[in-house]
């Protein structure tokens, strides 16, 4: 016969989670490693500075590339390097903050691209939502 739950603690399933919910938080949480977040992060933001950069000037250059594409890695290109060049003063609440922003504009992007910009957006955008989105939930999860 298995035991479930033990008698000095009532035995019932609520008693469990009342314990579960008042145990002491641990700071940091268990499971993260901001460590390697952090460094993620900064590996993801110098890659996409690089490639907004690319996209920004193959678009000024290039007829085929959409102004609308070009818009976006101008702005992705400023705020990733006002973010990099901030980086060392920033508390990490802040970059969490930032994190959680360029998730949402990412999103956004996304929605944007399929329900209001032009046909030729919607690939492009997914890809990038594609790459992004996981990386930095898994970037979050991190930290």
């Amino acid at each position: 016969m298995v035991r479930v739950a033990d008698e000095k603690q009532g035995g019932s399933f609520l008693s469990w989670i009342r314990e579960a919910w008042s145990t002491k938080r641990r700071h940091p949480p268990v499971g993260s490693n901001r460590d390697l977040a952090i460094v993620l992060l900064r590996f993801l933001v110098l890659l996409t500075m690089f490639s907004s950069a690319f996209m920004a000037i193959t678009g000024s250059l290039l007829t085929d590339v959409s102004d609308i594409s070009a818009g976006f890695a101008i702005f992705w290109l400023f705020f990733l390097t006002s973010l990099y060049l901030l980086w060392n003063r920033l508390p990490l609440t802040i970059i969490r903050g930032a994190l959680w922003i360029g998730l949402g504009l990412y999103q956004l992007r996304w929605g944007s691209a399929w329900l209001v910009l032009p046909p030729e957006e919607a690939p492009v955008a997914t890809i990038a939502a594609i790459v992004y989105t996981p990386m930095l939930l898994m970037i979050f999860g991190l930290m």
